[in-house]
């Protein structure tokens, strides 16, 4: 019996060091995530602020397309859903 609890014992420790390298990887893979999703949001409005007026218009219109709502783009862009949706139908307006 000693060698069962020995085995089950090492058993223990290596599925331990397999949680905890898995936890640190998926760590590190949420923090690159996040901070690539930082950059693309950064990126996103320094974007938006270069445009015109029609041009944002557009931009908006763009990233509703991807994103799929008009609260998702102005979270991600921060400002508000009514701005949003302004922009929408302006850029729907001038047909573009």
């Amino acid at each position: 019996m000693p060698d069962v609890d020995k085995k089950i014992e090492e058993l223990r420790a290596y599925i331990d060091n397999v949680n905890a390298t898995t936890v640190q990887g998926l760590t590190l893979t949420l923090q690159a995530i996040e901070a690539e999703k930082e950059s693309r949001r950064q990126s996103d409005i320094a974007n938006y602020k270069a445009h015109t007026k029609a041009g944002k218009s557009r931009f908006v219109e763009h990233l509703h397309e991807s994103m799929g709502s008009d609260r998702a783009v102005a979270e991600h862009l921060k400002l508000s859903v009514p701005y949003i949706t302004r922009h929408r139908r302006q850029a729907k307006k001038n047909g573009k």
